[in-house]
């Protein structure tokens, strides 16, 4: 929708999104409401789906999310029921939100329900994916969950990271906290293919999606405000139409 953000982006709600990117020689940043995002998203979400592909060149780099591609700024109150299709023979940062969130990035009160399926498709793919965000090199992740798959696929050589809140974090500058993944939630890389390193990325407390479908846990647990969502019980909450 936007390329990108350095002011405020509020109460937009995509429906039925469908976004085809190749990466061409360089690099591509491809998000539901903003590519790279510098200043405030929120009260936003997004359904549809996003399918990037590269062109053949070896070594291309992306990030891809739901709400925002990468995230130096801030995303708070929002949500994404995206579903993801990538396919890379380089470096790939792919997230239910964010693709990656760097540079004391922000990504708070949000939740992601799509699944996530990347494939390398050559030795030297380089992929992480996860349910919130694929990799965070610095900032915080708060309050957030993730009920989808996360996968990754390959019949080369490569590196993988999932994780059901993060794909990859660097140990440093990084806070992760009150997150949660669906218990539900399959980490398990898919068709691996030999000599194939995955590292599978525990962070996030383990709770069951009827759960998490209830208003005890996303007003009381997560402390997420009733002025700004509504949930009836047996679903996933939703925005309020006027926050």
């Amino acid at each position: 929708m936007f390329g990108y953000n350095n002011g405020i982006i509020k109460n937009v709600q995509l429906e039925n999104l469908n976004i085809y990117s190749t990466v061409g020689d360089g690099g591509v940043y491809t998000g539901g409401v903003v590519a790279h995002n510098y200043g405030i998203v929120q009260n936003c979400s997004v359904d549809g789906t996003i399918k990037v592909i590269d062109d053949g060149v070896v070594a291309q780099y992306f990030y891809a999310g739901g709400v925002a591609g990468i995230n130096t700024g801030t995303i708070t109150n929002c949500y994404s029921q995206v579903e993801f299709d990538v396919k890379t023979d380089g470096e790939a940062n792919v997230g239910g939100v964010a693709g990656a969130n760097t540079n004391g990035g922000i990504i708070q009160n949000c939740y992601s329900s799509g699944n996530i399926t990347a494939q390398g498709t050559y030795q030297t793919a380089d992929i992480k994916t996860g349910g919130i965000v694929g990799h965070i090199e610095s900032g915080q992740i708060k309050n957030c969950f993730a009920t989808g798959d996360v996968s990754t696929a390959s019949t080369y050589s490569y590196y993988g990271y999932v994780g059901g809140i993060v794909g990859k974090t660097n140990q440093t500058n990084c806070v992760l906290e009150n997150n949660y993944r669906a218990t539900e939630q399959s980490l398990v890389p898919t068709s691996p293919g030999t000599g194939v390193m995955v590292e599978i990325n525990q962070e996030g407390t383990s709770i069951s999606v009827s759960t998490i479908k209830t208003s005890n846990f996303i007003f009381n647990t997560l402390n997420w405000s009733s002025d700004v969502w509504e949930i009836t019980n047996g679903n996933l909450p939703t925005l309020k139409v006027e926050v």
